[in-house]
């Protein structure tokens, strides 16, 4: 695709009557999703949940290098570096796991590195360019807080799955290393990444989720994770209406049982509690969605994008 040239909006076309469609589906589980692992139809539309090795990490691989299934969770900013190459994908207005970086930023216990500002100039690790969590964080250090990470030396421990992805100059790979092992050992002054806070680790942030709620109230943005991606051979078909249904039903048939304290949809709650968590919908996800885009400009890893909601199907809640 060249730079500036406009992809067409991804839109379906519902068919006349609604026929029994079965996709296969690399899905993770969270507390509030059980029903969509129970293999039976719903309005027609039947999940034939695909195992994959490992992390989701694999099956988001396979999705991009070989469309191993019809639908896939993987991360978005993945997404959007494939479609900008061509991929035949169709991201829906479905977003699975959202989740605040802040708290995955984290230097060494007694760094002298005590506010954002201070990350100028300094190697800091990252699982992979394209994380999720790694362009959030970014984007809030950058495009939030005003921080010029342009200096930065920029640590890999491991493989992109994306092909033709971009990384910045004067990246270093280390593969194989852990980030904790990385900070512990002073190879890097700050990870960006670890879920888990390590052995002799402080969160820069010392307030993540009341910075978090500050972020949002200021943007309206509410981090995405992970996405649900589509093989685009499904697009003329009623598919992916049908997801986005399926989603949305299953969330609010959840948040309706009440079990809103814990998972997922808990720590949403928690930063945000007037906020409905997992929204779905394109309209419902416009300034989150063109947030991503133009901050992944902005760090290089895509190309100026015309009109960023149409690389999102455009399907929303009645």
């Amino acid at each position: 695709m060249q730079p500036n040239s406009r992809p067409p909006p991804i839109r379906g076309k519902r068919p006349q009557t609604m026929t029994d469609l079965t996709l296969s589906a690399a899905l993770r589980h969270y507390e509030y999703n059980a029903a969509l692992f129970d293999g039976r139809a719903h309005d027609g539309l039947t999940l034939a949940n695909a195992s994959y090795e490992g992390a989701l990490l694999n099956a988001m691989r396979a999705m991009l290098r070989e469309r191993a299934y019809d639908l896939c969770e993987m991360s978005p900013s993945s997404y959007l570096i494939a479609r900008q190459a061509g991929a035949p994908l169709v991201g829906l207005p479905v977003f699975p796991f959202c989740q605040y970086p802040l708290g995955q930023i984290v230097v060494r216990a007694g760094s002298p590195i005590t506010e954002p500002r201070q990350l100028q100039g300094t190697t800091i690790g990252v699982r992979t360019w394209a994380q999720p969590t790694a362009v959030w964080a970014r984007s809030y250090l950058m495009d939030y807080l005003g921080v010029d990470l342009s200096s930065v030396t920029w640590v890999f421990v491991a493989d992109d799955p994306v092909p033709g992805l971009r990384r910045p100059a004067g990246a270093v790979e280390r593969r194989g290393k852990s980030l904790a092992s990385l900070l512990a050992s002073g190879a890097v002054e700050a990870v960006i990444g670890q879920h888990d806070m390590p052995e002799g680790g402080r969160a820069l942030i010392a307030d993540p989720e009341g910075a978090a709620a500050q972020w949002t109230r200021d943007t309206g943005v509410v981090p995405a994770n992970h996405l649900l991606v589509l093989d685009a051979r499904h697009l003329g078909s009623d598919a992916p209406e049908r997801v986005c249904r399926r989603f949305a039903d299953v969330v609010r048939e959840h948040l309706a049982q009440g079990d809103i304290h814990r998972g997922v949809i808990g720590e949403l709650l928690r930063i945000n509690p007037h906020l409905p968590p997992l929204p779905i919908g394109r309209k419902a996800n416009e300034r989150m969605w063109r947030a991503l885009v133009n901050t992944m400009v902005r760090q290089g890893m895509i190309d100026p994008v015309p009109e960023p909601m149409d690389l999102l199907f455009d399907w929303n809640p009645a």
